[in-house]
Order: C-alpha cells, then sequence, then structure tokens
C-alpha cells in the first residue's frame, strides 16, 4: 500500500533505520525474528507508516507521527528472562517477581517497572515508544474508542472478567489473569 507523505522521506528513513541497524544500535528488521528467547514468539516488529495523532480525547492539537518500528506484540516473560542480562552464575533481572504461578513462557512480562522496561529495551539496542508513538500505534489517525472501532466487542481482547479480584464484566474471555500473547487480534 501507499505510504501517506513523501516517499523520497519514508526511503531516507528506512535507510538510515538500515544504517543503524548495519552499526548495531538498534532492532532487527520487521519479520527477522530473534534466536534469544524461549518463548514461541519472538521479536518480530512492524514500520508504522507517519501520520498525524490528535492526542487524548481527540480535541488536542494533531501531531506529526514519522514512520517508526513497534514491536508487534508485548514482550513475554520467555522473552524478558532470555534478554536479561545474566552474570555467570544466575540471571540478573533486578526486583522482578518473574513467571507468575497461572502464566507460560508465552504470556506478557508483568510486573515490571518503567525503568525495568526501559533497561530491557535498552539492552538489545531498543528505546521505549514514546508517548505519542504509542497512542499512535494503538489507536491509529481516527478518533475511535477502541483499537477495533467505537463499540466494545467481548471476544476482542483480554481484560477483567469473572476471573478478576474486581470483574468489570460478569464475561468470561477464557483467561483467568492475562492471555497467551497473540491470543486476540
Amino acid at each position: 500500500p501507499a505510504l501517506p507523505g513523501s516517499a523520497g522521506q519514508w526511503l531516507g528513513e528506512l535507510r538510515t533505520w538500515q544504517i543503524g541497524l548495519i552499526q548495531g544500535r538498534i532492532a532487527p528488521l520487521p519479520g527477522l525474528r530473534s534466536t534469544a528467547s524461549t518463548s514461541s514468539r519472538t521479536s518480530d516488529f512492524m514500520a508504522l507508516s507517519p501520520g498525524a495523532l490528535r492526542l487524548g480525547d481527540g480535541t488536542a492539537e494533531a501531531v506529526e507521527v514519522p514512520v517508526f518500528l513497534m514491536m508487534s506484540h508485548e514482550v513475554t516473560v520467555g522473552e524478558y528472562e532470555a534478554g536479561c542480562p545474566r552474570s555467570w552464575w544466575e540471571l540478573d533481572c533486578p526486583n522482578w517477581q518473574g513467571q507468575r504461578s497461572w502464566q507460560t513462557v508465552d504470556h506478557p512480562a508483568v510486573g515490571l517497572t518503567w525503568e525495568q522496561a526501559r533497561d530491557w529495551c535498552e539492552s538489545h539496542g531498543w528505546r521505549l515508544p514514546t508517548e505519542v508513538e504509542w497512542e499512535y500505534a494503538a489507536r491509529g489517525t481516527t478518533d475511535r474508542k477502541h483499537p477495533w472501532g467505537d463499540e466494545f466487542v467481548k471476544s476482542a481482547m483480554n481484560y477483567c472478567d469473572i476471573g478478576c479480584t474486581l470483574p468489570t464484566t460478569m464475561e468470561d474471555d477464557g483467561f483467568p489473569k492475562t492471555s497467551p500473547v497473540g491470543s486476540f487480534a
């Protein structure tokens, strides 16, 4: 599909990204797979096209968002543990409580601080998305209420249901707490 904006600008940014990859400063090409993970998921990245986003409720002034890469899924327990720096005798993920009893390695790594997430990304030559990038990836350029549209769709996500301490609904998404990454589009 055609990318919005100048194709030359996009190609220039892609070239800059490729040079960064060769120099080992940034993430692998989208579609290339990390071999470090013990999870069945991999560190796939997606290039998001440039565009404009109205933050929050959509009434703010539009912010231009350049092309950027973002992981196509949450970091799994297996990826987080496999990517932590290691001393010769132990895994060194400082202050992380680890995989929960109700999780497998394919579940998202939870209970991380912002600093732990940042440090993990930086150890791979990556970075956390900015607030604008995260909202753009989650919502796109439309003013929709949910990533898929304005209507709440029970089958579209893992949410606090009858498996939660304080359920928001008496429905059941099939998972008592978190779900394996990729369970929902």
